[in-house]
């Protein structure tokens, strides 16, 4: 490689990861966040999840079956069900989310989760 193709290399790199960093800075600001639940690919609820809001769970009734959700310091995460509704636990096992386009899935009971932010 000439010298001029490594420099082009690192400068996009650089750019690169600046880029990144600019926006997940952009991401952290307090912009106002809902968190988005649709069960069977129907939306049920959008609840305002900001810093501040204090702790709040959410009931999810679905299949003739409750699931629990749990809102926290701008986050959101799905409490752990019965082995019975929801084998894999992966739903649960996605921990918190807090950012916007972030969501949690849970496919045997057609759940998904999102935050979006508020515009």
């Amino acid at each position: 490689m000439k010298r001029n193709d490594v420099i082009l290399i690192a400068s996009l790199l650089v750019l690169g990861f600046l880029s990144m960093f600019i926006i997940s800075v952009m991401n952290t600001e307090d912009i106002s966040k809902v968190a988005v639940i649709h069960i069977d690919n129907r939306e049920v609820y959008k609840i305002p999840i900001n810093n501040g809001n204090g702790e709040k769970r959410v009931d999810l009734e679905f299949s003739g079956r409750t699931g629990y959700l749990d809102i926290k310091d701008g986050a959101v995460k799905m409490e752990e069900m019965e082995i019975e509704i929801c084998p894999q636990k992966i739903c649960s096992e996605t921990g918190w989310i807090s950012k916007p386009y972030e969501t949690i899935v849970c496919l045997p009971n057609k759940i998904v989760v999102s935050i979006e932010n508020i515009v």
